[in-house]
């Protein structure tokens, strides 16, 4: 099945290789248990340093103050739960020889989201899916609070007040998400980008189904780039945050966020 691969500079490619098949669970949780630090204790602090540094860097202030001048002030916006798709293995490395993924410096950013969002709205649940978990992902998850679901369970949890937080998920993941219900908002895969893939190459034999339900969720709706993160190039880079304006209001696309530091942009403009 072919895949979205957004480069450093915005452009989106698709590679039609299928991809190789996750290992099973077992084998997952055998190459986590080979290193010896993998235990919940030492992976939360290692989280804890990881969200340090996201805290340090030049991107938080910029993402901190458009929640703030932005999103928490609209008046019609509401938020009562978040679903997390795709995060992938927070104790792992999807190959053995790569370096440190992004999963851990996404559940940071996610993190500080969800602070920002509880100044406003109560949030009652905050659900995780991801067939890469391991034990000791979800033993890390459930630690903080969080619920594990099974596919498909996370998209039937989708509704209008939903805030939807899928990094680098393949189109057809988010396009499930979107078919049950239009969350309020949405962090993820620039979906504009998908739609112009596939109105220039008509992926898959679902294509005009899930362009139909791009264009239904995108009407009327902002978006804004996320701006890069210096500390890991994948963690936000190609994500985008789409949101509605309350009535009345005009849709902004295509800037990466400039609120306090200024970002060279990394998306459609």
């Amino acid at each position: 099945m072919p895949r979205l691969i957004t480069d450093t500079e915005g452009w989106t490619h698709v590679k039609s290789k299928r991809p190789h098949a996750p290992p099973k669970r077992e084998e997952r949780r055998a190459r986590a248990e080979r290193e010896k630090d993998l235990d919940l204790e030492r992976i939360l602090a290692r989280y804890q340093n990881y969200l340090r540094r996201w805290k340090d860097s030049t991107s938080y202030p910029t993402l901190v103050a458009f929640f703030e001048v932005t999103l928490l002030k609209l008046e019609d916006l509401q938020v009562t739960s978040c679903i997390c798709t795709g995060l992938g293995s927070l104790t792992e490395s999807p190959h053995l020889d790569a370096g440190p993924s992004a999963s851990l410096w996404q559940l940071a950013i996610l993190e500080t989201m969800l602070e920002l969002l509880g100044k406003k709205f109560t949030i009652h649940a905050v659900s995780f899916q991801d067939p890469a978990f391991n034990d000791l992902d979800e033993e890390v998850l459930q630690s903080k609070g969080y619920k594990i679901v099974q596919d498909p369970a996370a998209s039937k949890l989708m509704t209008s007040t939903t805030f939807l937080f899928a990094p680098c998920n393949g189109w057809w993941t988010i396009a499930h998400s979107l078919e049950v219900a239009h969350p309020s908002l949405f962090i993820g895969n620039n979906l504009h980008y998908f739609m112009e893939c596939y109105t220039l190459l008509g992926l898959g034999p679902n294509a005009n189904r899930y362009r139909d339900t791009y264009q239904s969720f995108l009407t009327g709706r902002s978006f804004k780039n996320c701006p890069p993160f210096e500390g890991h190039v994948s963690a936000l880079e190609g994500q985008a945050i789409f949101w509605k304006p309350d009535d009345g209001g005009v849709p902004q696309t295509g800037q990466v966020l400039e609120v306090r530091v200024i970002m060279e942009a990394t998306g459609a403009g």
